[in-house]
C-alpha cells in the first residue's frame, strides 16, 4: 500500500488548496498568534525597563565624565523622598510602572539629601540605585571612589 504525501492532480484543476483547507491553516495561524501574543506582553515591561537600566548606567558615565573633562560636580536629583521621577535635560524617559530609589553610600549620606554626584577627581558620592518593577528588580552600584556604575550580580 503506497501512501501519498503530495495532492494527486485531477484532470479537472490545477491541484490547488481548497478553501477548507485555507479556512483551517488561516485558524491554526490565529491561535498561535492569540496564544504567544499574552506570553510577549508580559515580556515586554521587562525589556524596557532592563534597556533604561542600560540607558541610565550610560547617562551616569556621560555625567561622570563630564564632571572630570570640565572640572565640575555634576548631579543626578532624585527627589525629597529619593524616588526618581524624570532625568531633567537627558532625553531618559522612566518606564511606566518603574519605582526608581537611590539607597546613597552611609559613609557620605545626610539625611534627606538624595543627590547622586561625581565630582571632577573621577569619585561619586556612590550608593546603590534599585530599579522595580512588578515583581522584578535591577540593582546598580556606584563606586563612591572610582565613580564606575555596574549592574549588581
Amino acid at each position: 500500500m503506497k501512501i501519498w504525501i503530495c495532492r494527486a492532480k485531477t484532470s479537472e484543476g490545477d491541484g490547488g488548496y481548497s478553501f477548507l483547507e485555507l479556512l483551517v491553516v488561516i485558524a491554526l495561524v490565529g491561535l498561535v498568534l492569540s496564544v504567544t501574543s499574552g506570553v510577549y506582553a508580559k515580556l515586554i515591561p521587562g525589556y524596557q525597563v532592563r534597556q533604561f537600566s542600560y540607558d541610565f548606567i550610560n547617562y551616569c558615565r556621560v555625567q561622570r565624565d563630564l564632571a572630570h573633562s570640565e572640572q565640575i560636580t555634576t548631579e543626578i536629583d532624585f527627589g525629597v523622598d529619593g524616588k526618581l521621577v524624570a532625568l531633567s535635560g537627558s532625553g531618559l524617559e522612566v518606564p511606566a510602572g518603574v519605582l526608581i530609589e537611590l539607597v546613597p553610600a552611609e559613609q557620605w549620606s545626610v539625611e534627606g539629601d538624595y543627590r547622586l554626584r561625581f565630582y571632577p577627581d573621577g569619585g561619586s558620592s556612590g550608593g546603590t540605585v534599585k530599579m522595580s518593577w512588578s515583581n522584578s528588580e535591577v540593582v546598580l552600584k556606584i563606586d563612591w571612589v572610582s565613580g564606575a556604575v555596574k549592574v549588581a550580580q
